[in-house]
């Protein structure tokens, strides 16, 4: 550089000299590159004779967004995440406002100039609300239609698959409106199976994921929980679809350009497209996604999710924790938010209320709020019991009014509370005769046949079929009610100076919830006292102790004994 400097006569040769035995300290410069990836973006489209554009970017949103992204995932280092985009989008016109496609574009070992606005990903739950979108718009369903979450196998071309929930649990019979909110993962795949892979195939490609171009037999009813790859472009402007009542907007990045003869050429506004769901169900979808009390069963209350203001949100993860998506809706504005890796190593247990939701509650707190989601014509309140999804019978102990789309409110009345007349002297179905002062009639939740088993294991109650006639007149030994104090073995010492009638034990009794007529027995001879408050009086001797007890059925059952000693302490001379 020197010697072309000298060759010019720009430089003395003295000074070539001078400057030439200095040290060279070579430093790679910090190129400044604003919105780098949305820059690409618009370069890539742009006419060679555009010598100026103006841009939708909102570069105080570009600002905060980038730095919430960097901010958030330095703290995720233990997770090993090391890449994360964003998007912010107007609803009304699809004008691109934030567009972060990696945390540091010029960060190399991340990959950092790969755009993760554009990149295919899996976005897990994210696709959810689309799948109940066709369950909505069958009429078959509502907000409050009960969905089975219980163990299911699922038979496919690709092999069978047992769909699981985040928490590992099966939850029963859960309304669509929570199970959609808490993004339980087995209802989904049945409402998936229930409304066709290849029906839900094309209503997402309707809804604009233009990506998922495999036959609906590449992706099965997997489709629902988000097996194949979107773009977050796709997703953005899915949920700003949504949000404008079922129509796509066009996303736009330019507003105008000019060109180099000096015309001003403004991009035209467009209406949208229509993407096969009816405005009363995208404000029924909307309404689910914005309800906290609905998200409370799988993500609990008070975090990233949610807002001071009305917000629709939605995770999404992927399969081994490779990708985490959260999207956030207003009246005016969608958020995108992913992180992962972009060279698809997983994640560290990243869930969406860890990875990408503290992003989008910062985002959307800074855009913030536009108010209510406005109602369309074609809606009406119902009331329904929160249990069957039903009209509330007159046994139903709570209602509530839930919105649908006219036509689809429940016509049946709940048949899952039923009153039961039960003698109250043995705990089992009263006989037509028994006299009125020893009747009450008791509420049972009773859930259909299928949730039996469901029921069973978390002991809940059924209610007796047998009347006292129809009682078995066999005894017959069962773990489901055990003493459990007195353990079988234990000796009691009788106090020689404390008063005999003090000198108690209380029994304890463990049993199954639908057991009734619980009893205690002493070496064969029943205690007065009830099971809970049975204090049993101490005298010397070998003695046995046992529970009894009815099933709904009538068949008596009783417990494997507790043997016990009690021994007097003698005096001393």
């Amino acid at each position: 550089v020197l010697g072309a400097l000298a060759q010019t006569g720009a430089l003395a040769d003295e000074d070539r000299q001078r400057l030439g035995d200095l040290p060279v300290d070579l430093v790679t410069p910090r190129a400044v590159f604003r919105a780098p990836h949305f820059v690409e973006r618009v370069r890539a489209g742009l006419a060679e004779d555009v010598v100026e554009v103006r841009t939708t970017l909102d570069s105080r949103l570009q600002r905060i967004a980038e730095r919430v992204l960097r901010t958030h995932l330095t703290g995720l280092d233990d997770a090993t995440v090391g890449a994360g985009a964003a998007l912010v989008l107007d609803n009304a016109t699809g004008e691109i406002l934030a567009y972060v496609g990696s945390p540091d574009f010029w960060y190399a070992r991340a990959q950092g100039q790969v755009d993760g606005v554009q990149a295919l990903r899996q976005p897990g739950s994210a696709l959810k609300p689309f799948a109940y979108a066709l369950a909505l718009e069958s009429g078959r369903y509502t907000p409050a239609t009960i969905l089975a979450d219980l163990e299911l196998q699922v038979v496919e071309a690709g092999g069978a698959f047992s769909p699981e929930n985040y928490d590992k649990r099966f939850h029963g019979p859960v309304p669509l409106r929570e199970a959609l909110a808490s993004s339980l993962n087995v209802p989904a795949v049945r409402v998936a199976r229930e409304v066709g892979p290849e029906n839900l195939l094309n209503a997402l490609q309707q809804a604009g994921f233009a990506s998922l171009d495999q036959p609906a037999s590449h992706y099965g009813v997997g489709l629902a929980l988000g097996n194949g790859e979107v773009r977050m472009t796709e997703l953005a402007r899915a949920y700003a679809g949504l949000a404008r009542g079922g129509t796509l907007p066009s996303l736009r990045a330019v507003r105008w350009v000019r060109t180099s003869a000096g015309d001003t050429l403004r991009q035209p506004s467009e209406l949208g497209t229509p993407m096969g769901i009816s405005p009363p169900t995208a404000h029924l979808l909307l309404g689910i996604l914005s309800d906290p009390e609905a998200r409370a069963r799988g993500f609990g209350r008070g975090g990233p999710l949610e807002l001071p203001f009305p917000a629709a949100v939605k995770t999404g993860t992927s399969k081994d924790y490779r990708d985490n998506w959260a999207v956030g809706v207003t009246p005016r504005h969608t958020v995108a938010v992913w992180v992962g890796n972009f060279d698809g190593a997983p994640m560290r247990w990243v869930s969406g209320t860890r990875g990408a939701g503290p992003i989008l509650n910062a985002i959307l707190r800074e855009v913030g709020p536009s108010g209510e989601f406005a109602a369309p014509a074609g809606l009406a309140e119902a009331l329904v019991c929160p249990a069957s999804g039903a009209r509330p019978g007159a046994h139903c102990p709570t209602s509530r009014a839930q919105t649908v789309r006219e036509g689809t409110a429940p016509r049946d009345t709940c048949r899952v509370h039923v009153a039961v007349p039960i003698d109250r002297r043995t705990g089992l179905r009263a006989e037509a005769d028994a006299p009125q002062d020893s009747v009450d009639e008791r509420v049972f939740t009773v859930y259909p046949a299928e949730y039996h088993a469901w029921m069973r294991e978390r002991a809940l109650r059924f209610p007796p079929t047998a009347t006292p006639r129809e009682v078995s007149d066999s005894l017959v030994y069962s773990d489901r009610l055990r003493v459990a104090y007195p353990e079988s073995g234990t000796a009691f010492f009788l106090d020689p100076i404390l008063p005999r009638e003090f000198q108690r034990a209380r029994l304890r009794a463990s049993a199954d919830r639908d057991l009734v007529g619980l009893e205690w027995y002493v070496n064969g001879r029943k205690l007065a006292a009830s099971v809970d408050e049975a204090d049993w009086p101490l005298a010397p001797g070998r003695h046995t102790i046992e529970l009894r007890a009815l099933t709904p059925e009538g068949q008596r059952l009783r417990s494997r004994p507790a043997r016990v000693t009690v021994r007097a302490v003698p005096t001393s001379p």
